[in-house]
């Protein structure tokens, strides 16, 4: 049994990456990415540090952003085998931020990858007064005289304890529209210093957070808040800059707070279907171990993720994989990132597009389509299944024949290309068609495909002819790889195999 009551998965499991191997330290995980700035240079957009002297900017926001975008897709796809990006990617989820600013999205991304696998409650209040959170929820209009109600309703409903159901009007489950109110007026008074917003010469190492936030305690709510029975009639009074602590300590005393955020994370890696069954075991057990280690998330998720239950066979395969997890399932085995151009400018452009793939398929990383993310991690019955439409299937599709066929008649990539003898020739075995489909299988599927499914796949290698026919040619070609009619008529194989496993309904599952 594990810290959570629930039971560990033990060696049942051995081909599954240990919980170890993904949960690495922070500092292993992150990658040393250039500063998301471009400049134009030989009528080229260039990303890294802003250059000395640079004066002038064409069209700089749009720049930013693009390269903002850039950066993020090169740091998924570098992180290697890690836990931060996705966990990076559900609180940027979870504290949905929208319309895309660049210089602003930046900072709160570092504050939520540096916080991926931290304290909740910190990172809760972290994000409070962060820059990008105060401009969309109208907090830095909050003022003593005209309280603005925005980040306060979404502190409760979306961020730390939820709704709950309508029990009287006005009274929720869980906190009042009073307590709303009374929460609103202890937020008063955090500004946005905009004279230190980015100014075209000036670098982002030389911005932060703090550089841009500013209590004005004369904009500030001095008076006593009171708020309702839900939160034991409790009393916050007047703290200047450290009040909106209070409040959070406050919500957090509430064990609701730690049932909220064990849902939402078993959505994200487990299942959307939380039954009575699941609520009463594994959330409770989750949501008290959070409790009782102080809201650190990394304790929750290896209970999670070392769980029998994780590991049950009814949950691989249960989720449509979200445009990133699509994308990413398909890069990362023939390892994009370690054949990247050595231009800066067509490396820039090379990430872009695979943003850009990603926001085709109605996912785009710094613009969530409301303050609630993305529908399939909330909105009843779809869930996963929003993904999936006649835009979007026939978009994969699309995607999925390009980055595994598009090679010219000589057998150089052109854009995107999935570099599939690499591959193969990583995995054990390849000379027998049976054992290679079994093991491409297993790279792809969550689950095992049936017997005549392999001989399917088989079928597409090597058409009507006996096993030994490709024993033989993917032999001639280790032994002579230099030789191109050997290395075109393998290649051209294998990528009709492979696009031909990517396009089975199977793959479109995690």
């Amino acid at each position: 049994m594990d810290p959570a009551g629930l039971p560990t998965s033990g060696p049942r499991n051995p081909g599954k990456i240990k919980l170890n191997d993904v949960l690495v330290p922070v500092e292993e995980s992150f990658i040393s990415v250039d500063e998301p700035w471009v400049w134009k240079q030989d009528g080229k957009w260039m990303m890294g540090a802003l250059p000395q002297n640079q004066e002038k900017f064409v069209n700089v926001l749009s720049a930013r952003a693009q390269s903002l975008r850039s950066w993020k897709m090169e740091s998924i796809y570098k992180e290697g085998i890690s836990i931060y990006e996705k966990m990076t990617m559900f609180w940027n989820n979870h504290f949905s931020v929208v319309p895309e600013n660049p210089p602003l999205h930046f900072l709160s991304n570092m504050t939520l990858m540096e916080n991926a696998l931290g304290n909740f409650r910190d990172l809760v209040k972290k994000m409070t007064i962060d820059p990008a959170m105060l401009i969309f929820l109208n907090g830095n209009e909050n003022t003593a005289k005209a309280p603005n109600e925005n980040f306060a309703r979404e502190l409760f409903e979306l961020f730390t304890i939820g709704k709950g159901d309508q029990v009287a009007p006005g009274d929720y489950s869980n906190y009042t529209e009073t307590d709303i109110l009374e929460a609103a007026r202890v937020l008063t008074g955090w500004i946005i210093d905009f004279s230190n917003l980015v100014e075209n010469n000036k670098s982002m190492i030389e911005l932060s957070t703090d550089a841009l936030i500013h209590f004005n305690g004369m904009a500030h709510d001095a008076d006593e808040k009171q708020f309702s029975s839900r939160f034991n009639n409790q009393m916050i009074s007047n703290k200047g800059p450290d009040e909106y602590l209070a409040l959070i300590d406050m919500i957090f005393s509430q064990p609701e707070c730690a049932r909220f955020i064990c849902r939402k994370l078993y959505r994200w890696f487990v299942y959307y279907d939380i039954s009575i069954d699941v609520e009463d075991t594994i959330i409770e057990s989750l949501a008290k171990l959070l409790v009782d280690h102080d809201y650190e998330v990394r304790v929750v998720l290896e209970a999670l993720l070392k769980s029998e239950h994780f590991f049950e066979s009814i949950h691989f395969g249960g989720m449509i994989k979200n445009p990133y997890d699509f994308l990413t399932s398909m890069m990362k085995p023939f390892q994009v990132q370690h054949n990247e151009p050595e231009d800066p400018y067509l490396r820039f452009i090379l990430y872009l597009d695979i943003y850009h793939l990603a926001v085709g398929q109605q996912m785009a990383y710094f613009n969530p389509p409301s303050v609630a993310g993305w529908k399939a991690y909330y909105q009843a019955p779809l869930f996963y299944r929003t993904w999936i439409n006649a835009s979007t299937l026939n978009l994969r599709m699309t995607i999925t024949r390009g980055l595994s066929m598009s090679v010219d008649p000589e057998g150089q990539r052109q854009g995107l290309s999935l570099q599939v003898l690499f591959l193969v020739e990583l995995l054990n075995n390849s000379e027998d068609p049976n054992k290679l489909v079994s093991n491409l299988s297993k790279l792809f599927f969550t689950q095992d495909i049936t017997q005549d499914q392999r001989d399917y796949l088989k079928g597409i290698l090597i058409p009507g002819l006996p096993d030994f026919e490709w024993t033989i040619e993917y032999g001639n070609y280790i032994n002579d790889p230099e030789n191109r009619d050997l290395s075109l008529g393998v290649e051209l194989k294998l990528r009709q195999l492979i696009h031909a496993m990517l396009t089975m309904p199977e793959f479109y599952l995690s």
